[in-house]
């Protein structure tokens, strides 16, 4: 039996080759996750601020759906009957003054080009019931964002 055959042969050139391969993927790999991580950072960044004005918007939808009756909103807020568009500027657009303020002192006809800031439309839909509609439009990392809820009050059953 001849062993000559089965002798594997080394050579020398892809002794230098085969670190530096490794190198080159072990450096992709590296990259790769970084930018994972930078990526996922991001992300959580962007998902805390929007949830930020989520809260933001709930307490501001709660503050007008159970702190005003159906009488206080046609009487002072819906003037013509059809729809009316009234702003909340970004001074006051914060929790504290939504909870400690009554809405009239801090709603305005006036939309400055700040962002943030919440677009309230009120209308009228039929007899007795009232839409109200917030938009709330903010700015997280750099992207503009709109989140919008709405809500009935009036005697809608009849």
């Amino acid at each position: 039996m001849n062993l000559n055959k089965f002798i594997i042969y080394k050579k020398k050139g892809l002794c230098i080759l085969e670190p530096l391969c490794a190198l080159a993927i072990l450096s992709i790999f590296i990259v790769y996750l970084s930018n994972i991580q930078i990526k996922t950072f991001h992300l959580k960044n962007q998902n805390q601020c929007i949830d930020e004005y989520i809260k933001l918007s709930e307490n501001l939808k709660n503050n007008l759906k159970y702190n005003l009756s159906y009488k206080e909103l046609e009487s002072s807020l819906l003037k013509d009957h059809s729809e009316n568009n009234f702003y909340i500027n970004q001074d006051n657009l914060n929790i504290d003054s939504i909870r400690k303020s009554h809405i009239n002192k801090l709603i305005s006809k006036n939309k400055l080009n700040e962002i943030p800031y919440a677009q309230i439309t009120i209308r009228s839909l039929e007899k007795g019931v009232i839409k109200v509609d917030i938009n709330l439009k903010v700015k997280c990392n750099g992207r503009i964002e709109n989140i919008n809820s709405y809500f009935y009050k009036g005697d809608y059953y009849t």
